[in-house]
């Protein structure tokens, strides 16, 4: 199990961690224009990893990798760590508000939130559009309508893993 956890955190480190991290160091050191170019965050890459065997593009808005851009003061591997710990903490912290909210059961349904559950492990950034839901829907029980708005619409940047949440936010009405 060890093996497989170890496995697992390397592919992460080397995958969808690597392409939100390259993004935010093409921000940070002044290439925000070539925050989608192919030829350039390879290249990027390949200074970073050089045995790298293929491209991990940028796929968020520039908004995003500005966000992300101080994380990228650190050297790879402990960026990498900062980051997972932020994610992770931040997922229990999520956690403990759905126990608080809803109840000792929403646990069981946090946990099987697969964007969450799964994509955190995998290095993926779905804790931060799981924050921001939580406070758009915390922000509207507070009938803080334009502060709920907002976050909703800078959750869009994963619109995917929302498109029930507007639902949920009707039915609150």
């Amino acid at each position: 199990m060890g093996g497989f956890a170890f496995r697992l955190f390397q592919s992460t480190f080397r995958s969808d961690f690597l392409g939100l991290h390259i993004g935010g160091l093409m921000v940070r050191e002044g290439n925000a224009a070539h925050l989608y170019d192919t030829g350039a965050i390879w290249a990027r890459e390949l200074q970073i990893l050089p045995d790298l065997n293929g491209i991990r593009m940028y796929v968020r808005s520039p908004f995003y990798a500005l966000i992300l851009s101080p994380l990228t003061i650190l050297p790879l591997w402990p960026a990498f760590v900062l980051e997972m710990s932020l994610f992770y903490i931040a997922l229990l912290a999520c956690w403990v508000w759905a126990a608080s909210r809803f109840g000792p059961d929403s646990l069981i349904w946090s946990a099987i939130y697969y964007p969450a559950a799964i994509g955190t492990a995998f290095g993926q950034d779905c804790v931060v559009l799981l924050v921001t839901l939580i406070l758009s829907y915390s922000s509207l029980e507070k009938n803080r309508l334009f502060r709920a708005g907002l976050l909703l619409g800078i959750g869009l940047f994963k619109f995917h893993l929302i498109v029930l949440f507007p639902l949920v936010l009707l039915m609150h009405r």
